[in-house]
């Protein structure tokens, strides 16, 4: 495994939804129109009571109540939910490189 060192780049799903550079407006507010809708999708789906359980997962809960209301784009509440759990991404959690770096497999 690597090191998270370089990554630095912020993933926008906005623009490999919505087409940059040189375009009609009709592609524009037609790709623009769809990205709400799946972004509202998400959404809908993340705050659904039965989507994330806090008994069972209560750090992604509270982050979602935290930011619920904040965040009305789904793919950054998404986003912001993974990303303040990854260390690796700034945030903080188990980091999966240490967990795997101190497995240890026992003869037996």
């Amino acid at each position: 495994m690597t090191s998270y060192e370089n990554l630095n780049q912020i993933y926008d799903p906005r623009l490999t939804i919505v087409p940059s550079g040189r375009t009609t407006p009709t592609i524009q507010n037609t790709c623009e129109g769809i990205y709400k809708s799946l972004s509202n999708i998400l959404y809908n789906h993340l705050t659904n009571k039965t989507t994330i359980d806090k008994d069972t997962d209560r750090n992604s809960y509270e982050l979602l109540k935290v930011h619920e209301n904040s965040i009305e784009d789904g793919f950054e509440l998404l986003f912001t939910i993974v990303q303040q759990q990854s260390p690796h991404l700034g945030g903080y959690g188990d980091d999966p490189l240490d967990l795997v770096t101190k497995y240890e497999v026992e003869r037996g």
